[in-house]
């Protein structure tokens, strides 16, 4: 009888697990690098000034310490409680007005907050008038990275049971005047309606909100949202940056067509877009708010980084990316780093093709790495080590001294290969793309720790559409290295490449203890409990060598010295942090 109970809770989460991976769409991996790279970003760290760091040759050591953020202590958070709305009740004194001026890399085609997938749409441009349920926290005490949300069309929520919850949304927030809006403010109704509209096939976005099954307004305050299974990352899909709320009404007199507008929002931010100059101008339009502190933002489509740098360095923009490349440049200027988790170097094995159908060949290759050389020379030291999937805070970053025993010990590199491999000359092909220079010079710091080690490499060089198409949907590798499949949610990693059953599961491994494990945590809302079973995770990909990323990217800003309360969190295309920021008098 004991071992039948022990069981049953394995039984539900196996399936759970298959209705996860069912529901769970992951959409086509038809998605420009230059976005991906672009765009997820999230910093954490400010240094003024920032020294730079010089690319030098490695002394030829054995072993060194694994570069990595350090984490720190973070309060519990219970989901199990209503959690109110947060509100400021008392403003500091912070200069109103000004204008501020920004650029993007990229652009976007569609003004359907539904029917446009780029992040400049959705956190840099026109994607900036609409509310949210949830939104990700932002500001000076926000340390990242973090997914960590709060209301913003809502009061507060509970939850009825593991697939139930319910959400009270605010009474008092209007739609931006115009003449569309029946209802002069923003109802259940409306959110409804704008999440069942995401659900369909005709928005790219519907993969966002997989785990949602229905959504039905009660009231025009009280929202019941019901999941196809409990799912954890709930909260991070609905604070997303592209799961937008629009207005029913408005909707109504367009003939179900949004992409050439009207932008109606219910955030402080009133969007004109003009395409002729690639140009969004967003301007506050309630000045009874305290917040945006700013009175317009100004977003410029400037492709061109060189463009763009040349634009900063006149004043012509406020706010810059500096490139890899240019950070020498900025060495006396204020910079912000940040982690940025599921952006840089990824490596990962085939296991169903030879030689990596060998596991001790995966663990000497692993052994032979030295993340350290790849961050410090290959990436100018802005990069740390990670697992590739997004994380929701510094807790969930990976432990250096985790690190020490799977990596940089080339001696037992070299046993392995001598007691498995004794008379064989080891030879591998590895799968690469032009990602820029970082990339290119990781592969030959890669190429060069192999070939101390006895293991020969040759490339396989596909421009970036093979890569998307040949690495990230067909599998077709032996060992890969550049960029992961970008996706929202740790569940969406979990699920869709290192699950059995996974679509992207493109290392073909068939692990029962690890499908287990990522389904007990898709459904695990205590926090703590779900960090130890990603722990857990996290270790069991290491022992089995699937896949890992030695150089996680940290991109890096600059502002001007005019600029005030720059704190951004990218994270999930979050963009409150725009409202907070100020130009000093």
């Amino acid at each position: 009888m004991t071992q039948i109970l022990f069981r049953l809770p394995l039984i539900f989460i196996c399936v759970i697990g298959v209705s996860i991976i069912t529901t769970c769409k992951t959409p086509e991996p038809d998605i420009k690098e230059d976005e991906k790279i672009a765009m997820f970003v999230s910093p954490v760290a400010i240094t003024r000034p920032a020294p730079s760091v010089p690319v030098t040759t490695a002394p030829p050591v054995e072993r060194q310490q694994i570069s990595t953020p350090i984490p720190i202590t973070q309060e519990k958070q219970h989901i199990h409680t209503k959690v109110p709305r947060i509100t400021q009740t008392s403003f500091p004194p912070i200069p109103q007005g000004g204008n501020l001026n920004v650029a993007s890399p990229i652009w976007f085609s569609d003004l359907d907050p539904h029917k446009e997938a780029s992040p400049s749409f959705a956190a840099w441009g026109p994607g900036l008038a609409y509310s949210r349920i949830l939104k990700f926290q932002t500001g000076e005490n926000i340390k990242l990275p973090s997914l960590s949300t709060e209301c913003d069309l809502c009061e507060e929520w509970h939850m009825e049971d593991p697939s139930t919850f319910v959400f009270q949304i605010q009474g008092d927030t209007k739609w931006q005047p115009s003449p569309e809006t029946k209802e002069q403010k923003v109802t259940a109704y409306d959110v409804e309606f704008s999440l069942n509209r995401q659900k369909q096939d005709i928005s790219v976005n519907s993969h966002i909100i997989h785990m949602i099954k229905s959504i039905k307004a009660e009231s025009n305050e009280r929202l019941k949202v019901i999941l196809t299974h409990p799912d954890a990352d709930l909260f991070i899909a609905l604070a997303n940056g592209k799961t937008k709320i629009i207005s029913k009404d408005v909707f109504s007199t367009r003939s179900a067509n949004l992409s050439n507008g009207p932008i109606i929002g219910s955030s402080p931010w009133r969007a004109e877009y003009r395409p002729d100059d690639e140009t969004v101008i967003l301007t506050k339009w309630d000045y009874q708010k305290i917040t945006p502190y700013i009175n317009s933002l100004k977003v410029m489509h400037i492709p061109d980084h060189q463009a763009r740098k040349s634009a900063y360095m006149v004043k012509l923009i406020d706010i810059y990316q500096i490139e890899i490349e240019d950070l020498e440049e900025f060495s006396e200027s204020q910079i912000l780093n940040h982690p940025d988790p599921g952006v840089g170097l990824g490596i990962a094995f085939n296991t169903q093709t030879h030689p990596f159908d060998d596991i001790s060949l995966r663990k000497a290759v692993m052994l032979a790495i030295n993340p350290t050389v790849i961050i410090e020379q290959g990436w100018n030291s802005k990069a740390f080590f990670s697992l590739g999937y997004p994380v929701a805070s510094q807790m969930s970053l990976t432990n250096p001294d985790k690190l020490r025993k799977y990596f940089n010990i080339p001696d037992s590199a070299r046993n392995i290969l001598s007691k498995e491999h004794p008379k064989d000359q080891v030879n591998i092909t590895i799968t690469s793309s032009d990602f820029g220079e970082e990339y290119l010079e990781s592969l030959e710091i890669i190429s060069s720790q192999l070939k101390s080690v006895g293991i020969n490499t040759n490339f396989r060089m596909l421009d970036r559409r093979q890569y998307s198409l040949e690495a990230w949907k067909k599998g077709d590798y032996t060992m890969l290295v550049g960029p992961v499949l970008p996706q929202n949610s740790l569940n969406g990693y979990l699920l869709s490449t290192m699950h059995s059953s996974g679509p992207w599961n493109t290392t073909h491994g068939s692990d029962l203890e690890l499908d287990q494990l990522i389904e007990a945590q898709v459904i695990e809302y205590d926090r703590e409990i779900r960090d130890d079973l990603i722990q857990d995770i996290e270790t069991h990909i290491l022992e089995k060598g699937y896949r890992f990323m030695p150089a996680t990217r940290k991109s890096t800003w600059s502002w001007g010295e005019d600029v005030g309360g720059f704190f951004p969190n990218f994270s999930g295309n979050e963009y409150g942090h725009w409202e907070k920021m100020w130009i000093k008098p």
